[in-house]
């Protein structure tokens, strides 16, 4: 295969990474190259352009809807107001949070 094909299919494939062998072989056989889509695969991985199929992401589900909904309606809080907020320590305590006082760690 020419240097030039080479560089044709990097820059395709670089351009639009969800391109198929398939597709790249009938772009090269219109232009007048007859190559196989195996031999465009080889090509690529010596151009280490390895194959990669996209992860899929899990769906939200009620209880990350219910956070991201409570997140969208308080992300315009003041500081005042997060001031007068209750928090969950790690340990499984509770912080109060009272205005201008030190905060109590209950059980």
């Amino acid at each position: 295969m020419l240097s030039a094909t080479v560089r044709y299919l990097k820059r395709k494939v670089e351009k639009n990474p969800r391109v198929i062998a398939e597709e790249l072989r009938q772009d090269l056989s219109e232009g007048g190259t007859q190559v196989l889509a195996q031999t465009i695969r080889h090509t690529l991985q010596n151009e280490v352009l390895c194959a990669r199929t996209p992860r899929r992401t899990p769906l939200l589900t009620p209880k990350h809807k219910s956070r991201l909904q409570y997140a969208k309606n308080h992300v315009d809080k003041p500081q005042r107001f997060w001031d007068t907020v209750l928090t969950v320590e790690h340990d499984g305590g509770v912080k109060i949070h009272v205005l201008n006082c030190p905060s109590y760690s209950c059980l």
